[in-house]
């Protein structure tokens, strides 16, 4: 790790701004703990802001979130440079930079507040993870204002169109945690069918079996981790982990 920070290092000069984005990226992915080299990727990063792209721009931000790099000149910048071109940030581009402030704990409000109406536009191509860890930032942020922007056409969105099966678990689950406490019961009961019935009934049910004697606890155990593989449920999240803990008779005090 050291060699390719070194190597990094040595070639930042020659560096284009794809090359900066994909440098800030891989280093952030691999754990690699580097201050100077981050700091002077910034340096040159804030010289050639107007030539990155979206994907360029969201992947930085990312890379500095991700290490807890809170580089304020740079982050600056990028938000300065990205709000007259947040129409082409796709969803994905839109949820990536809101979490990377929610990460780093910093709330410009005007900023996210264009990302929210940027994330509304683009409502028809957000997946699950997308809009998960959107709603998640402003949740994190408490920017409830921005919440009651998004999650109303959120929640039809993900009752009507988006998938429930497969390694999605998580995604409902972070977003689910959120509706319940920002969104009335009426207005998401078609939201709540669906995820009851794909997600919180087979967790309800498994883990009942579990907790209880008619199933033999190895056949349950293997049940039990089976359903958090394959549905990708790592947790339940704080509203949830109290309701099924209710249905199994926990008292929380």
């Amino acid at each position: 790790r050291d060699a390719i920070s070194a190597s990094a290092m040595r070639k930042l000069s020659e560096m284009h701004h794809q090359d900066l984005a994909n440098t800030a990226w891989s280093i952030a992915r691999m754990g690699i703990s580097n201050e100077p080299l981050m700091n002077s990727i910034a340096s040159r990063a804030i010289r050639m802001l107007s030539d990155f792209d979206p994907l360029g721009i969201s992947n930085l931000f990312w890379a500095y979130a991700k290490m807890e790099l809170k580089h304020e000149p740079l982050l600056a910048a990028m938000s300065a440079a990205s709000l007259s071109n947040l129409n082409n940030f796709s969803a994905q581009h839109l949820a990536n930079t809101a979490w990377s402030f929610a990460r780093l704990a910093m709330s410009d409000e005007p900023f996210l507040a264009a990302i929210a109406a940027g994330a509304i536009r683009r409502l028809k191509e957000s997946t699950c993870f997308d809009l998960s860890i959107l709603v998640w930032s402003f949740d994190i942020l408490n920017l409830s204002d921005l919440l009651g922007v998004i999650l109303p056409d959120a929640v039809d969105h993900f009752a009507d169109e988006l998938e429930d099966g497969g390694d999605v678990g998580m995604f409902w689950f972070d977003f689910a945690n959120v509706v319940a406490v920002h969104v009335p019961p009426k207005r998401r009961e078609a939201f709540d069918a669906k995820f009851f019935r794909s997600f919180l009934e087979p967790v309800e049910s498994t883990l009942l079996n579990l907790s209880g004697t008619e199933v033999p606890h190895a056949l349950a155990l293997d049940a039990w981790q089976e359903l958090l593989h394959e549905r990708q449920i790592p947790y339940l999240g704080p509203h949830y982990t109290g309701m099924v803990l209710s249905q199994l008779g926990v008292r929380i005090v």
